[in-house]
């Protein structure tokens, strides 16, 4: 079972308002069905940090250096199983926004 307390101390470092924040008002939501298999972790992980990723883009225009932020994280720190999973939940979700909301030329991925 995924442990929740492990990691929200690693959100702080790694995700900014509206992510962080919205993963943990929303977990104590989901927290039962997570432990009730009736809906997977990573699906939770993905359309929380989807719907997230689609507000921050459209209020904060934070998008790419968060990305960016995240990939160096995953690139260049020894992070724990846990938070490489959401990272590249983070990722997938990212991609599925820029498939409408493309990536400026100039941003190398």
């Amino acid at each position: 079972m995924f442990d929740f307390d492990d990691y929200k101390n690693l959100t702080d470092y790694t995700f900014h308002y509206p992510v962080q924040e919205v993963l943990k008002t929303q977990y104590a939501q989901y927290k039962r069905k997570i432990q009730n298999n009736m809906l997977s972790f990573d699906k939770w992980v993905l359309e929380t940090v989807k719907s997230s990723v689609i507000r921050g883009y459209n209020k904060y225009a934070e998008i790419e250096p968060e990305w960016a932020r995240l990939k160096y994280y995953m690139d260049n720190i020894q992070v724990s199983k846990s938070l490489q999973k959401v990272c590249i939940i983070y990722d997938q979700a990212l991609l599925l926004l820029f498939d409408s909301h493309p990536l400026p030329p100039n941003f190398i991925i």
